[in-house]
C-alpha cells in the first residue's frame, strides 16, 4: 500500500478523506500483545456517527468514525485469538 487514507471529521457539517499514519501494533515501545491491525473491507456507521454531521455530540477536528468495520487481520498480538 502506498499511503494510508482516513475519513475524519473537519468542523462542523464537513468531513474529509485524509492521509493518515499507519497504525503500529506498539505500546510506546512495546508491541501491543492484546492488539490487532485490521485492513478495513467495509465501514458502515454507527448510531453516533450523525452528531459529526449535526454536531449533537461536538468532536475534536481530525476524529474519525470508527467504531463499525469489517476486516482482514494484517497483524495481531500473541494474546489475540481469532
Amino acid at each position: 500500500m502506498a499511503n494510508n487514507r482516513g475519513v475524519v471529521y473537519a468542523g462542523p457539517g464537513r468531513v474529509e478523506v485524509q492521509s493518515i499514519d499507519f497504525p503500529k501494533l506498539a505500546l510506546d515501545s512495546r508491541k501491543c500483545e492484546h492488539g490487532l491491525i485490521l485492513k478495513l473491507v467495509a465501514p458502515t456507521s454507527a448510531a453516533s456517527d450523525p452528531s459529526l454531521w449535526y454536531e449533537a455530540a461536538p468532536r475534536s477536528y481530525g476524529y474519525g468514525p470508527r467504531s463499525r468495520v469489517t476486516g482482514e487481520i494484517i497483524e495481531k498480538g500473541r494474546d489475540v485469538d481469532s
